[in-house]
């Protein structure tokens, strides 16, 4: 499985800004809806928003506490909500630390957007057509639209009466990214489907096709991840990380299991009830197949 389908979260943040942008209309001039449009459409003046290093992949150093600020900040933002951890993490550590002066102005309504920000000392005020229309506190957030697209800003943000400092993430880092990540998934999972006896007569590509299949699930400590004599839902799972173990009827341990090892093929392929139980001892984080994709994949 890929990371983030980044087209999919271009269409929620298409269909964001098509509501702010309906009820904006209502509230605004017509001279001023008619420039709002013009910056809308690339019309507006040439970008003064700071541009941040093209670091080819070197990391912003950050104590934890700072990227603990940021994710706190991130939090029920969808662009980040729907990545998976150790992607944002990545993110979170390559963000740069800025610092603007009292009165300076961070993004200009109508120019090119670039990066996104979060708040972390001093305050700064959103305009709309010189209008102030909300104040910005550590521990807010702005510009996420910039990571997804090329588009002028829909407002003015200019620091308050002190200097103000932001963590910034620009689109570039965000795009290069995730698309590391992604290909670094893309082996790691190559690399545990190789290991799996099941598997050996699939030749490389329909390998690489299986790590495209693979769907990653997390199991609490204690979780019953298969059960004993019930077929249904029964999935085919090699472990990534984490520890289980196989257990009969009355709890009985007969194995355990840890990265690189799997179960449930039999079931999944044969459509056959599960002989023991797997119970994760730890957090366990596996790739798994249903019986669908699984027979889809590799057929009776």
């Amino acid at each position: 499985m890929s990371s983030i389908d980044v087209e999919e979260l271009e269409v929620r943040v298409r269909r964001r800004l098509a509501l702010v942008d309906a009820r904006r209309a209502d509230s605004i001039p017509g001279d001023a809806r008619a420039r709002s449009e013009d910056a809308r459409s690339g019309k507006g003046t040439a970008s003064r928003e700071r541009r941040l290093p093209s670091d080819g992949g070197v990391v912003a150093q950050k104590a934890a506490s700072d990227v603990a600020t940021i994710a706190s900040a991130c939090e029920g933002i969808a662009i980040f909500d729907s990545l998976r951890a150790e992607d944002r993490d990545a993110l979170f550590r390559a963000m740069y630390r800025l610092e603007y002066a009292a009165g300076e102005a961070v993004v200009r309504q109508g120019e090119e957007g670039f990066n996104f920000y979060v708040v972390v000392a001093g305050s700064a005020a959103v305009t709309e057509e010189d209008t102030e229309v909300r104040t910005l506190w550590p521990g807010d957030t702005f510009g996420e639209v910039a990571l997804l697209h090329s588009v002028p800003r829909t407002a003015t943000v200019r620091c308050g009466l002190k200097a103000t400092t932001v963590w910034a993430l620009d689109r570039e880092t965000f795009k290069r990214t995730l698309s590391r990540g992604a290909f670094q998934r893309r082996e790691a999972y190559e690399r545990l489907l190789g290991g799996v006896k099941t598997l050996e007569r699939l030749d490389e590509y329909d390998r690489k096709r299986l790590a495209d299949a693979v769907v990653p699930c997390a199991f609490a400590r204690g979780h019953a991840i298969c059960v004993r004599g019930k077929a249904e839902g029964a999935k085919f799972h090699i472990i990534e990380r984490g520890e289980c173990s196989v257990e009969l009827v009355g709890g009985k341990e007969i194995n355990r299991l840890k990265p690189g090892d799997y179960f449930g093929e039999v079931a999944a392929l044969q459509g056959a009830e599960p002989t023991a139980t797997v119970v994760a001892l730890t957090g366990v984080q596996t790739l798994s197949l249903d019986r669908d994709a699984f027979v889809r994949m590799l057929g009776p």
